[in-house]
């Protein structure tokens, strides 16, 4: 009778069996042998169970064979979505590197201004001079200047970072900054002067023994009493407020006052504009006002700020 392939790959194993297990001597119970039959891409594992009741052990793992070739590249994977343009990011971090100088300069700024004491343009003549390495604007008549207005080439309508460091040209229009201001009257006794001018070329003043503004933490809240001059005692309504701008409102009024009339102490709102746009329309607020001089009938053409301290009270 015909032997099946069956039987006959039996008889195979375990000749090869036994012969891996001369080499092991009693040491091994069981064998596992890799056996490929059919097409290449088939195998079987086959246990040839061998009698042995004083071990029970496996034949140690003959050494790996030799590393096969590297494979084929991988095809390169798809591009990922585009980013964000960084240009949002830029602008945020301009403006806050912009705000951080502010503070930084204006706290030295007050600093240097605190440690020279009493008047700076006391003995200067007419012009700017330089003052603990600032540029100041003196009128000649021992006077800081710390506003003016002559046209309407510099716009006020600006915002807090921009009225607490101050803007414009010293030779010109400019507003010298909140900061600046504090430290030039901080620990002083300090008188303010006003003058105006209008359109047809009227002049007047309005004098203020005491001048005196708070910081930032404070808003740089207006005191300012002893009025005395020819244009009527403007700032009164004024006193005691704290300075607002189109983008920080500190006003009493439900709405900001300073939404086209430039950064100023108003309450609600105001009877004096000396920030506001400059021009010459009759019958409105639009331009420059001090109402109790000219009402609303003339608007001003020019206006000087400026302030004349004492030595310093400390």
């Amino acid at each position: 009778m015909a032997v099946s392939a069956r039987v006959l790959l039996w008889i195979v194993f375990y000749n090869v069996t036994k012969y891996q297990l001369g080499k092991c001597g009693d040491s091994c119970k069981y064998v596992t042998i890799p056996v490929c039959g059919g097409d290449a891409s088939t195998t079987a594992d086959f246990v040839v169970e061998i009698s042995n009741q004083e071990s029970n052990k496996r034949c140690q793992a003959g050494a790996p064979g030799k590393k096969g070739p590297i494979g084929p590249r991988g095809y390169k994977g798809e591009h990922g979505p585009r980013g964000r343009p960084g240009s949002d990011a830029q602008s945020i971090t301009e403006v806050r590197v912009k705000q951080l100088l502010a503070v930084v300069l204006g706290e030295r700024q007050n600093q240097a201004l605190q440690r020279t004491g009493g008047d700076l343009c006391a003995s200067a003549s007419e012009g700017i001079h330089r003052f603990s390495g600032e540029l100041f604007a003196c009128d000649g008549h021992g006077w800081t200047i710390i506003q003016r207005r002559v046209d309407g080439s510099v716009d006020f309508e600006r915002t807090w970072v921009d009225y607490r460091m101050g803007f414009g040209s010293l030779d010109g229009n400019f507003w010298l900054g909140l900061d600046r201001i504090h430290g030039l009257v901080y620990g002083k006794s300090c008188r303010l002067r006003i003058e105006v001018e209008t359109f047809g070329g009227e002049k007047g003043f309005a004098n203020y023994s005491y001048f005196s503004i708070g910081d930032e933490g404070r808003k740089y809240v207006l005191t300012v009493d002893g009025y005395k001059g020819n244009i009527g005692d403007g700032l009164v309504d004024h006193n005691g407020m704290k300075f607002t701008t189109k983008d920080h409102d500190n006003d009493m009024n439900p709405k900001n006052c300073a939404g086209g009339y430039g950064g100023w102490w108003y309450k609600s709102c105001f009877t004096v504009s000396p920030n506001a746009p400059w021009g010459e329309s009759e019958g409105n607020w639009n331009n420059i006002v001090w109402h109790p001089y000219k009402k609303l009938r003339e608007k001003m053409a020019k206006t000087v700020m400026m302030v004349k301290c004492d030595q310093s009270d400390e």
